[in-house]
């Protein structure tokens, strides 16, 4: 099961794991988020907290298409219940008293649930009280009786008229003393609040936790409207890029590094090489589908991992990190990337006896499968004219070690610390199949070489 939730000051993220301990828990949304998040094909998305100070809010659009893919959005306490608010008639799960309020029309403005916060390392602490929290708070103390509802509602005005960055419970006592509130209801609350604030933000975010951790792999209702797929809709999920990140801003001419690449640039440049695209477009669409197949990962993830550096020469952590570096991504896109890779090696192995002429059908369809077969022929009419279609039976040899040596030159990859990691996955009968065919086709471009260098000489 996988579950996005995009969590920030609201909740703890050690409260919320105790509540949903198979969620993956995500910074606070903002806009291409739940794009991201789409992609990686989750079973639910939750919203809590976003971004809109510093980064445009998350789209409405976003999650209308999430939800049009059958994927339940859940939605409370923050962003969350306004976007909930704003998408129930969609299909948009809206959870708690705050997104009822405003919902229902009781509550309209932002700043309600606004607050300003840490950054990720400091989990995300807020350094302001939320609009709600304190309503929450007034409301409940004039119901025990600590001041009055009159007081209540004056302490009310004072906080809505304070800048929501300035929202605290000692700035707001303090504003109430100075507009001549009774002082023994302040001296009261004071006392009062130190134990028994409301954080109605909190319990709505838990609320919704245990509602998506009690209907965890239940099956979303089918979306009651149809999804308008506009070409701008489709820029922006193209541009989007992987879940946990953020799109990637336009670049100017100076900018260098993947970062300053978004994912629409990449696809265009590609399509200029129709060959090129439709073969990568291919295999994606081999990773695509294992992946939509198989709801469990690798079962030797670390494994698939350690094959995966192995085979790219990445054969410590510095170069791990540089690798990431150059491609753009994280540790958690890496494991994601070599999971399904291994699940793709897995499927293709097991249909190994249907892959040979589903192969070849596909030469024939591409127009490559008599060009291919003129090769061979041509192959072993040279070698055995030379006398060199024998066998290959080591690799200790000097003769095969530089051949070998020369065919990972050619396709551009390092030499393996051991061969059978390249030649077993790509079906070879064993070691010796393979050098047998690196030998032919070193000596048959040696061959080829050779006649191409006499035909110069003869045209001077």
């Amino acid at each position: 099961m996988s579950v996005h939730v995009f969590l920030g000051p609201t909740l703890p993220r050690h409260r919320a794991r105790k509540i949903f301990p198979d969620a993956t828990f995500l910074p606070p949304v903002s806009q291409g988020d739940v794009l991201r998040s789409v992609t990686r094909r989750p079973d639910a998305i939750g919203i809590i907290d976003g971004r809109f100070h510093d980064v445009p809010a998350v789209w409405h659009k976003e999650i209308l298409w999430a939800i049009s893919r059958g994927i339940p959005v859940y939605g409370s306490a923050s962003m969350g219940a306004l976007r909930a608010a704003e998408l129930a008639a969609f299909g948009m799960r809206g959870v708690g008293e705050i997104f009822q309020a405003y919902h229902d029309g009781t509550l309209n403005d932002d700043d309600e649930v606004a607050v300003a916060h840490a950054d990720a390392d400091d989990d995300y602490v807020p350094v302001n009280e939320a609009m709600v929290n304190i309503r929450a708070t007034l409301a409940r103390a004039a119901d025990q009786g600590v001041i009055t509802a009159g007081t209540a509602e004056a302490l009310t005005v004072l906080a809505k008229r304070t800048h929501y960055l300035s929202r605290s419970y000692p700035s707001l006592l303090l504003d109430g003393e100075r507009a001549g509130l009774p002082a023994g209801e302040m001296a009261a609350l004071r006392t009062w609040v130190r134990a028994n604030r409301v954080n109605r933000k909190a319990l709505d975010a838990e609320a919704m936790l245990a509602l998506m951790a009690a209907e965890a792999g239940q099956s979303a209702p089918e979306a009651g409207f149809t999804f308008e797929h506009t070409s701008f809709f489709e820029q922006a999920r193209q541009t989007a890029g992987e879940v946990g990140g953020s799109p990637a801003p336009a670049a100017s001419a100076e900018e260098t590094g993947p970062a300053a690449v978004n994912a629409l640039e990449v696809l265009e440049e590609l399509r200029l090489d129709p060959d090129r695209y439709r073969a990568v477009w291919e295999r994606a669409a081999l990773r695509v589908t294992v992946d939509a197949t198989h709801s469990e990962p690798s079962h030797d993830l670390p494994g698939a991992a350690a094959r995966f550096r192995r085979a790219r020469g990445l054969t410590g952590p510095a170069e791990t990190q540089a690798w990431l570096d150059t491609n753009g991504i994280d540790v958690h896109h890496f494991g994601n990337l070599v999971g399904i890779e291994q699940l793709v090696q897995d499927t293709v192995g097991q249909l190994g006896e249907m892959m040979p002429m589903a192969v070849l059908d596909l030469l024939r369809i591409d127009g490559q499968y008599a060009d291919v077969c003129g090769r061979i022929i041509a192959k072993r009419a040279a070698l055995a004219a030379q006398g060199l279609d024998q066998f290959a039976m080591s690799a200790d040899d000097t003769a095969t070690a530089q051949q070998v040596r020369w065919y990972f030159d050619v396709i551009g990859k390092p030499l393996p610390d051991s061969l059978e990691s390249h030649w077993q996955p790509l079906g070879f009968a064993d070691q010796r199949d393979f050098l047998r065919a690196v030998r032919s086709e070193y000596h048959y471009r040696a061959l080829a070489e050779q006649t191409e260098g006499r035909d110069h000489e003869g045209d001077r």
